[in-house]
Order: C-alpha cells, then sequence, then structure tokens
C-alpha cells in the first residue's frame, strides 16, 4: 500500500504538488489516481464532508484567521470571568 499526499495549505498561490512514498521511477501512477479520484468526489453526490471541504476551499485564508482569533479570545473571555 502506498501513501499519497497532496497539501492544500497554499493552494491558492502555488500548483498543487503531490508526493507519493512508492519512490516510482519515471512517474507515479498512484499521484494521478490519487488527483482522479478526489476530483470524482469533489464533483460526486453532496455528502456533509463534501460541502465542509467545498466551504474550506472557499473560505480566504483572513476569514480563517479573524475566526480563530475569535475563538480565541472568546475561551479567553469564558476562562477569566472577562465576559460578565
Amino acid at each position: 500500500m502506498f501513501t499519497v499526499q497532496i497539501p492544500l495549505a497554499s493552494w491558492r498561490a502555488e500548483p498543487l504538488a503531490a508526493s507519493c512514498d512508492c519512490r516510482g521511477r519515471g512517474g507515479c501512477p498512484h499521484i494521478l489516481a490519487a488527483f482522479d479520484a478526489a476530483l470524482r468526489w469533489l464533483h460526486g453526490p453532496g455528502t456533509p464532508d463534501r460541502a465542509r471541504f467545498a466551504e474550506a476551499l472557499g473560505t480566504p485564508d483572513w476569514t480563517r484567521v479573524l475566526r480563530k482569533f475569535d475563538e480565541g479570545l472568546a475561551r479567553l473571555e469564558t476562562r477569566d470571568g472577562a465576559g460578565e
């Protein structure tokens, strides 16, 4: 069994680059198969996981940062009792 990784952290700024641990010479068929499976999943019937993934891809980075910042502030207020 092989593991294919497709990092999505910088997909807006850089082309997608995948890696496979098969170390195949002359190209790796597993990477192409992984991209094909991901595209079929994205264009397949709606599921809760697919909807969350599509939302995450469509959310700008700055929005995610502000959400995390807001969540952190809320935890601090709850912990310190500052929200009273």
